[in-house]
């Protein structure tokens, strides 16, 4: 930091007698005034117009001051007469010559701190064998003093740096003592000659150091530094005294003084606990003056925190060190710090539900495939394992413990599974599985179907032993089995099955609900291109509506229609073509669109998902479209509620205004919507028209037969004798 201290300025002029002898230079009192913005750094003369209430010597007060009868006397009247300066000579043999000019010699004022300045208004320079007098001279205003000198007051212009200008100095220990990294020099500064250029002043010449004080810990007393060897951190001051041209007065300069340190301590990192990865011990620390390392044994140190893997108790290390070859040996530690070992939490078993053992009674045992103490996998050799082998049927519990000598695992883990009869999927069949049990979720996975033990085909169960089938996994049924034929349950929600869990050879059934799930399901996308994914239906009516969100190759004896108002109670059929339904030569029921199909009631129909437009592993479109034109039904493809005043459902044959408390439509079905704005009857009869002379022959009986069916497609035992519409052979008969 640059100190400028606060005193006076006296200029410096040294003035020749006419004998050639040097003479001594008089001061003056001063007033300080407000400096003008103009004056700062700035050494030019300053202008009359500057002076507040001056008032200049003139001549004859000069000359009258002198007295005409004194000798070998030369008086310098520097005032502003105007813009000019004055400078008056008195000669010996009498007289005087006065000379108004701007001199070189005119230096009297200077510039000081906080604005504050010093103004000369007259000065008297008297010279006489260097003898040395006092004169007084009165100016309105201001008292004049003349006073002789020979130095100048060295505090003003003078700036001292320590240590090259630093502000702050760095000191060691050595020897059990605090010593400056780099030794302290001082340099002082004169501006005398102007800011751009100054007087280096010269330690011994023109100055001395005269002592260093340090700022005691009440921050207000300064203390004499008695130990200069010793120079502890803290607040400092040097102490400089003018000596040779300069006053000796005393001037200060401040500067601190700091050791290596450590301003943010570490500190130990709590409930550290093992994860199988580097965790650091201690939080980061801050210092100043050099940086910080650290270390686990003392020895080998580092700029990084230091880590922990294994379970266990740490020491750090730490230190300031000022650079690489600092080897100062003093460090602090931070004892017990722990790593906990991590507790066993799950059991992860490759089956929980294992098949007893019917013929030969051999004992069960399950398959551990990995042990966590949360995130971390335990490795086998540090635990040990108890009930994991039994004979007999029942439910069991499989302990795992870590072992005493395991380094980084403590506590133990459990998972229940089961020894359960053979499973049987379907009667005739005696299918066995291997499954793996989530006992919380009470859910399972097929992991093999066994090939049955008669027959080829398998009936897939919704649950097994109180646990929800939800997936079949991957390579769960080879095709060496022979199956042909593979059901799958009728649940909610489809199965999840992996790639490649059934083979492609099999014809996969489902529920007409879940055959748009199952042919877009990525595990079935061999079956689903070889058209293998299907479902069958039987309508318990003559007319049924359909939707769904795959494709639908249609059999023959089913008819689709689209639906159009006739009036208010009373809708129509419109049959659908066969060029509607034509693709590529396959008669297609589109996706996503609803329609009213007509057929025997109580034959089975099988409906075949069709590949082509919709790819596997892309998701069921549920969006109603109109590949058939105007159309009064709309597809629900999955279930929904729908607003039950605009709707009507199918039933019996007729449909009906869906009541408020029914307003949940089953997926594949398809509801009619009424036209905006109209007022319909809350049944609407419907006009079948052609639609039933679609229906092939064979799907009644024999024409030869002569069976009779009436309009809800139920079988009659002989031709009716009640009048009304009814079905023979095909047609529509009308009994009279």
């Amino acid at each position: 930091m640059k100190t400028i201290s606060r005193y006076l300025l006296t200029l410096v002029a040294l003035f020749a007698m006419t004998t050639g002898a040097w003479a001594n230079i008089a001061t003056i009192e001063f007033t300080k005034e407000t400096v003008p913005g103009s004056w700062k750094n700035n050494f030019t003369p300053i202008s009359p117009d500057y002076l507040p209430d001056f008032k200049p010597a003139t001549d004859a007060e000069a000359i009258a001051w002198d007295g005409a009868s004194k000798t070998n006397r030369t008086i310098l009247i520097y005032g502003f007469d105007g813009e000019k300066v004055k400078y008056v000579t008195f000669y010996t043999t009498g007289g005087y010559q006065t000379r108004n000019e701007i001199s070189s010699l005119y230096d009297f004022y200077e510039q000081v701190m906080e604005n504050d300045c010093i103004v000369c208004y007259t000065t008297f320079a008297v010279f006489l064998n260097d003898t040395k007098t006092e004169a007084s001279f009165d100016m309105p205003t201001y008292d004049l003093t003349v006073d002789y000198e020979v130095v100048r007051d060295m505090g003003y212009a003078i700036v001292a740096s320590v240590c090259n200008d630093a502000e702050r100095i760095r000191v060691q220990k050595v020897n059990g003592k605090y010593q400056p990294v780099e030794a302290l020099t001082y340099t002082l500064t004169d501006y005398i000659g102007g800011l751009d250029n100054p007087v280096t002043l010269t330690m011994g010449t023109d100055y001395t150091i005269a002592g260093m004080h340090i700022l005691d810990s009440d921050g207000s007393t300064w203390k004499d530094v008695t130990d200069m060897e010793d120079l502890v951190p803290g607040t400092y001051e040097v102490i400089f005294a003018g000596m040779g041209n300069y006053d000796d007065k005393a001037y200060s300069q401040e500067f601190e003084i700091y050791a290596k340190n450590i301003i943010t301590q570490p500190t130990a990192i709590p409930e550290l606990v093992y994860n199988g990865q580097q965790q650091p011990l201690v939080t980061a620390a801050e210092c100043e003056g050099g940086e910080m390392r650290y270390s686990l044994d003392g020895e080998n140190w580092s700029a990084d925190v230091p880590t922990g893997l294994n379970a266990g108790t740490y020491t750090v290390y730490y230190k300031v060190i000022a650079d690489e070859n600092d080897t100062d040996p003093d460090y602090q530690t931070i004892e017990n710090i722990t790593i906990d070992k991590a507790e066993l939490s799950t059991v992860t078993l490759e089956q929980s539900v294992l098949i007893y053992d019917t013929y030969y009674h051999q004992p069960q045992t399950v398959v551990i495939t990995k042990v966590n103490a949360g995130e971390v996998e335990v490795p086998a050799d540090d635990y040990t394992v108890e009930g994991d082998t039994y004979t007999d049927m029942g439910n069991y519990t499989v302990t795992v413990t870590a072992k005493e000598t395991s380094k980084n695992f403590k506590g133990e883990a459990t998972a229940d599974w089961s020894i359960v009869e053979e499973v049987i999927l379907v009667d005739e069949n005696n299918v066995p599985v291997l499954v793996t049990a989530d006992p919380d979720a009470k859910t399972l996975t097929i992991d093999k179907i066994l090939a049955p033990k008669t027959g080829n085909i398998v009936h897939l169960p919704a649950e097994i032993n109180g646990y929800q089938v939800t997936a079949i996994g991957a390579n769960a049924m080879s095709a060496e089995t022979g199956v042909t034929d593979i059901y799958m349950p009728d649940t909610e929600e489809p199965i999840d099955v992996a790639e490649g869990a059934l083979p492609d050879i099999a014809i996969i059934h489902t529920t007409l609900p879940l055959l748009d799930d199952y042919a877009l399901m990525l595990g079935l996308k061999p079956n689903f291109e070889a058209r293998k994914v299907m479902t069958t239906v039987t309508p318990k009516n003559l007319t049924w509506t359909l939707s769904s969100g795959v494709d639908i190759i249609l059999p023959e004896g089913v008819v689709p229609s689209r639906v159009e108002l006739i009036d208010e109670a009373t809708v129509g059929l419109d049959l659908l073509t066969a060029e509607q339904l034509d693709m590529d030569g396959e008669k297609v029921l589109k996706a996503c669109n609803g329609v009213l199909m007509t057929s025997a009631a109580g034959q089975d129909y099988d409906l075949v998902a069709r590949p082509g437009r919709q790819e596997s592993g892309s998701a069921v479109s549920t969006t109603d479209v109109k590949d058939y034109g105007t159309n009064l039904l709309e597809a629900i493809v999955e279930t929904k509620h729908v607003t039950p005043s605009d709707y009507y459902v199918l039933k019996n044959n007729r449909f009906k205004a869906i009541e408020e408390n029914d307003s949940k439509v089953p997926a594949c079905k398809a509801v009619l919507k009424k036209p905006d704005g109209m007022n319909l009857a809350r049944v609407l009869n419907i006009d079948l028209g052609e639609a039933v002379t679609g229906i092939a022959t064979t799907d009644y009986t024999d024409s030869t037969d002569s069976v009779w069916y009436d309009l809800n497609g139920r079988k009659l035992d002989s031709k009716p004798t009640k009048k009304g519409l009814y079905i023979k052979n095909g047609r529509k008969v009308v009994v009279k």
